[in-house]
Order: C-alpha cells, then structure tokens, then sequence
C-alpha cells in the first residue's frame, strides 16, 4: 500500500483538559439534544467517583435531561446492545452519552447504530446491514487505552458463534469526545497498567501495519513516544494527573492510529481469546500473547522495531528480534503484566480451537500484519505464550 495515500476525516470533535466533564452539558447542548441516554459500566463506580453526578448537574443545568443505563461490562457482547436498545426506543432519547472505559463507548456506538437503523446487534457485526445512520453520540472515556473515543470502531462479542468482531462505520465516529485527565486518576493500578499496554499495542500495530501510512505514523510514534516518556514513573505515578495526561493523549493518539491503520495479528490472536475467556482484560490478553507476537513479527519489520527500540532508549543489539523480546519482557515486567496463558487457565487442549477461531474470524486483521501467518503460526504463539 503506498504510505502517501489515505483518507483522513474524523468528524470528531475533541475537546481535551482537565475538569472538562463538568461542561459536558455546553457540548450536548451544542448538539441540540433535550434528552440523553447515559450508558456505563456496571459496578457502580462511576456512581462512587462522583461522575454520574457531576454529569447529569452538568446536563440539568441546560435543561437536558438523562436516563442512566448502568449495564456494561468487561468483552460486552450483542445481547447487550439489544436490550439496551430496547431501552433507549421505550425511552426516545434524542442522543447518548457514553462515560467509562472501551467496552462503554463501543457498547454506546453499536446502540446508536441499532436504535437508529433498526434490526440488532448481530446484523451488523455480521455484515448483514450497514445502517443508515446513529444517534449523535458524546463520548467520555475513563481510562487510556482504546481510542476508541476517535475512532469508527465497535468491537463486541457475538456469543453464539464465540466470536470478538468489530462494527466498522462512519456513522459511529462520536460527535464530540469529552477528554479529561482527571477521570483515570481513579483507575485502579492494575486496569491502569492494561489500558496502557491496550494503548502501547495500538500503536505499535498500526506502526507496523500493511495498512500504515504517513498519518497513522505521526499518530502512533506520538504515542509511543509519550508513553517513553512516562513508563519509567510506573506505577507509582498513576496518581500523579501530569503523569495520566500524557497516558491518555496516548492513547487517544494511538486511537486515531488504528483508525487510519487497524490493528494486526496481535489483536487477532487475543480476540479469539476474550471472546473464549471473557473475563480476561483486553489489555491483559494482548500482553499475555505479546512476547511471542514479538519475537514472531520482528523479522519483517526490523528498521520500524530499531525505531521503537530508540523511542524508548533502549540498546538495540545484533540481534533485533532478541532487543525487541526482551524489551517486550521489560514493558510487561514494569506494567505487572508478566503472565502467562496458563495462569488463567487457557490450556494446550484449548490451542487449536483459539487458532481455527482466529483463522475464522480474524482475517481482516491477519491480512494487515507485516508477517503473514497461518493457523500453525498462531498455534506456535499461543504455545509460546502457555
């Protein structure tokens, strides 16, 4: 694919600073919505941290009013969607705000589609329509790893066929995306470190990509190069709010990256994994298989590996494949991330099954990788990473 060619338009609009979310009732305002739905995680800790309340003052305070869809949770899955679409049509809403981690806003994007086009969740994570539009969505993230606050992704899991796919449409980009600071410092230190790698990934996968170009290049080295920046700090510094600034520009960086780019065979392999074991982190699943990826993937991009390797100063030796896995093994070790498949109960017998399903499923993914690989190649790093 030629570098020099791409389309690049994210009708987003982003605003970014701290404390933003109390002005959330501005923008919503500016989009001319007189009710929302605000969809969250379950759990109650955007409840507990005071952001339910301050958003909905917020809201009240332009006369908005909002109804509050409690319900996401980790890997979310298409049966989710649709019942919270019934909602949303019993409700009418004129548009949602979605507040949380990624699996909130992808879960909001899909309801925004469905509510609008109409059928179900199934329908377009299958391919089987395209929708005609969403209802305007304000999105709100609470932790720095996916992007998907600027991108045109949906990734849900469609539980009868034991798959983690993607809604991909224009139509799903959010209208405006409330970037703050201040809502990850609440983030406990073990799901900080996940977003991080989900982020770190992001970017290191569209940096990689067949699909890479000049534009999802500049994002994604400005998120490698501000998580160089700060990963000497961790953990000790997710309570510092300069340290989660420069952590969540990131990675919304790195969103804007795989809008441009998508993401690889990294992704491919771990999708299979969270949609078997769903409770297992995005970011977790992607650091436990990362190590193999690594030492697969360095041969066919060894001058974009030296690259990385610089970014974060790091001695870059004869052997790049052996730099690159034992820096790898270093960014895991400082995010605690150093697990194995086997500690979460993901076995040999389970191998060829995951394999087959990324085959399956993810070929989109496997396509855009800068090392092509078959179903052995996958089993190879699945067994890598027992």
């Amino acid at each position: 694919m030629n570098k020099y060619e791409f389309v690049f338009c994210v009708p987003t609009r982003l605003v970014y600073g701290r404390g933003k979310l109390n002005e959330i009732g501005l923008y919503t305002l500016s989009l001319g919505l007189r009710k929302v739905a605000v969809i969250t995680t379950a759990g109650g800790s955007m409840r507990r941290y005071g952001y339910i309340d301050r958003l909905i003052s917020s809201l009240e305070s332009r006369g908005i009013a909002s109804v509050v869809l409690d319900k996401v949770y980790t890997n979310p899955t298409t049966d989710l969607v649709d019942e919270l679409v019934a909602v949303v049509k019993d409700e009418e809403p004129d548009g949602i705000i979605a507040i949380g981690g990624g699996s909130a806003i992808d879960v909001a994007k899909a309801v925004a589609m469905v509510s609008y086009s109409g059928g179900s969740a199934r329908d377009y994570i299958l391919g089987i329509r395209r929708g005609s539009g969403a209802l305007p969505l304000i999105a709100i993230p609470t932790t720095h790893g996916t992007g998907t606050e600027v991108n045109r992704f949906s990734v849900l899991t469609e539980p009868e066929l034991k798959a983690k796919l993607a809604i991909v449409s224009d139509y799903i980009y959010p209208k405006i995306s409330v970037v703050d600071p201040e809502l990850t410092l609440s983030l406990p230190s073990t799901v900080s470190s996940a977003t991080v790698f989900d982020a770190f990934s992001h970017a290191l996968e569209a940096l990689f990509a067949a699909r890479s170009n000049v534009l999802s290049r500049l994002f994604a080295l400005e998120a490698l190069r501000s998580i160089a920046s700060e990963i000497d700090k961790l953990p000790e510094g997710y309570s510092n709010i300069d340290v989660r600034t420069k952590l969540l520009w990131a990675s919304t960086c790195a969103g804007y990256a795989i809008d441009q780019s998508r993401t690889g065979l990294l992704h491919a392999i771990e999708h299979s994994i969270s949609a078997f074991y769903p409770n297992i982190h995005h970011g977790v699943g992607l650091a436990l298989i990362a190590t193999a990826w690594a030492r697969y993937t360095a041969p066919a991009v060894r001058e974009k590996v030296k690259e990385v390797l610089r970014i974060f100063n790091w001695s870059v030796g004869d052997d790049v494949t052996r730099s690159f896995v034992e820096f790898m093994e270093y960014i895991k070790k400082k995010l605690g991330l150093h697990k194995r498949l086997s500690d979460f109960k993901v076995s040999r017998d389970d191998v060829k099954l995951l394999a087959e399903y990324t085959v399956k499923f993810m070929s989109v993914l496997i396509k855009n990788a800068p090392r092509s690989a078959d179903k052995q190649a996958i089993e190879e790093i699945l067994m890598d990473s027992l």
